[in-house]
């Protein structure tokens, strides 16, 4: 029986043929360069709308720490308010007096001033819609004021802002030494925030809004000048006093002094603390503390107006 043997072919390499190239598909695929710009300028728009829209929505949220009286005529807001302006006009009497001599401390609260500017201001529940007047400039409510550990912010309500914004503003103050070895330390104020809702704004706008608005911040300066000092002191200092705000938030350093009635009173502690419980277990509120010391009893072109009034 013969056997018969196969043999396995042989093994031929494989080349793969070249791949056919359609060139008509790749210019197909090749992006025209006026729809690649269009495209990034469309994802810039849509981009640009979004943080707009997501500023707006911060800008008109209220932070939860602002907490105003909700009725500047509530009986505990005005006793409040009656017990600020007391401790406001008490301070007065003891800064003019030339027989106090030792240190005077002096402490507010929280809630004493806001009740009190509360019963200036209002909440803007009084407002009159139909006064033709009320929609005109800015119209603010609801001022209120926030006491944290080394730090004061400053806020209100802007009526006629979308969503009755809030603006707020946070400084701080800060002591540095004086360029005179004999003079007295010098204070600056730094802005550490200004937001308009939950939005933060440059500090740049605020300065800027205060030069423009000088004129009209002047009057209600005065106001409040003559309320405690006289109508003439009022007419003489109240323009300086817009002056120096605009100084001191532009960071120019002031001297820790006040001058009042016969004398000059040295500003020894400027302190702000937050709320606290005490070891009784009773909350403490949130308070502002300053401490004077007579440095001299020289007559001034301050005592001269004051005892005119």
């Amino acid at each position: 029986m013969s056997v018969i043997k196969v043999e396995d072919p042989p093994v031929v390499p494989y080349k793969p043929e070249p791949a056919s190239i359609d060139k008509t598909d790749i210019s197909s695929k090749k992006k025209h360069p006026f729809k690649t710009v269009r495209s990034w300028v469309i994802t810039f728009v849509l981009l640009g709308l979004l943080a707009a829209l997501f500023a707006s929505i911060l800008a008109m949220l209220t932070p939860s720490w602002y907490r105003p009286p909700a009725d500047s005529n509530a009986d505990e807001v005005t006793s409040q308010a009656d017990i600020a302006q007391a401790l406001i006009l008490d301070l007065h009497n003891m800064l003019s007096d030339p027989k106090i001599t030792k240190p005077i401390v002096w402490t507010i609260t929280q809630p004493q001033i806001d009740s009190l500017l509360a019963t200036w201001v209002g909440d803007g529940s009084d407002k009159d819609e139909s006064d033709p007047d009320a929609h005109h400039g800015i119209v603010i409510s609801s001022p209120y004021v926030r006491f944290t550990d080394g730090a004061v912010t400053f806020a209100l309500r802007v009526e006629n802002l979308p969503g009755k914004g809030v603006v707020s503003l946070t400084i701080s103050v800060h002591t540095i030494p004086s360029t005179d070895p004999n003079g007295p330390a010098m204070g600056q104020v730094q802005i550490e925030s200004l937001d308009l809702g939950m939005l933060p704004l440059p500090s740049s706008i605020l300065l800027a809004a205060i030069k423009s608005k000088a004129p009209e911040l002047t009057g209600p300066v005065e106001r409040v000048v003559a309320w405690y000092a006289g109508s003439q002191a009022a007419g003489n200092i109240g323009p300086q006093i817009v002056q120096d705000i605009q100084n001191v938030l532009n960071g120019k350093p002031f001297p820790m002094q006040l001058r009042m009635g016969s004398r000059t009173l040295t500003i020894e502690r400027l302190e702000f603390h937050d709320s606290s419980v005490d070891a009784g277990g009773q909350e403490q509120p949130a308070s502002m503390t300053m401490e004077f010391t007579p440095s001299s009893q020289e007559p001034t072109l301050w005592s001269q107006e004051a005892s005119t009034r």
